[in-house]
């Protein structure tokens, strides 16, 4: 075998590729990562559904209201999660999770929603206790009134949008993303639908509480249009350590 080196008048050059794997964000989307492709941090959590809803609770009251797994509405795989309201004073349906306490970071939690015509309240959040704190990053759409809201340590309802006017028709998929800093008990910023607001001059409900740590997140749903409705929820995502 015969080796042969570089030619005297020329030398080695080396290059060097800095600008990161293109697309990846758009792969994995591709392959059926359920939360949006822009969500940056580190996943706590994923649910799809498609698999026994056994780490997940229902809440259901008033009539004959009820929170169920299905098949027919979904936006990814083939089950989601179904939250039917009746039309009774104080009606509620919920789906939530225990889940541990993820850390004194900047957290994201998203899911998707879809709801009827008749459709009145719905409420995203969690709960998250430090061991001395409590946390409460809880977010609000009443599509009667077109309001976007949350609510924080005054435990008063802040206006985020006063006319939010969202998905026309009825049973169209929303994404709803909430980002908010356990570090520093502030919200941070909320997206719905195609819409984002800056929320960082906010602060979280809070409550100085001596627990073990904790938390808690869910999906619900509440009648107060005197209609009843239904909503669904699909692909909800935690991801911790937010930019």
């Amino acid at each position: 075998m015969v080796c042969q080196d570089l030619p005297d008048y020329s030398r080695k050059v080396i290059i060097e590729y800095t600008g990161g794997f293109m697309g990846l964000e758009e792969l994995a989307t591709r392959l059926g990562f359920i939360a949006p492709f822009d969500l940056q941090g580190n996943v706590v959590m994923m649910e799809d559904f498609e698999t026994e809803e056994t780490e997940w609770g229902f809440t259901a009251v008033g009539g004959t209201t009820a929170a169920a797994r299905q098949s027919r509405h979904k936006f990814s795989g083939n089950w989601a999660i179904e939250l039917f309201v009746d039309n009774v004073a104080g009606a509620v349906a919920d789906v939530h999770r225990h889940i541990y306490y993820p850390g004194a970071v900047k957290c994201g939690l998203f899911c998707r929603v879809k709801f009827d015509k008749n459709a009145s309240i719905m409420r995203f959040g969690a709960e998250f206790w430090n061991g001395t704190h409590r946390f409460n990053p809880i977010c609000e759409y009443n599509r009667v009134t077109t309001t976007l809201s949350i609510f924080d340590d005054t435990l008063s309802q802040v206006t985020v949008d006063a006319a939010l006017e969202i998905a026309r028709n009825d049973l169209i998929w929303v994404p709803w993303l909430i980002i908010f800093d356990l570090s520093t008990g502030l919200w941070d910023r909320i997206r719905f639908g195609d819409m984002e607001y800056d929320r960082s001059a906010n602060v979280l409900v809070n409550g100085a509480v001596v627990r073990a740590k904790y938390g808690w997140l869910g999906v619900a749903a509440l009648d107060v249009a005197g209609a009843g409705f239904t909503c669904y929820t699909d692909d909800i995502v935690l991801v911790r350590n937010v930019p």
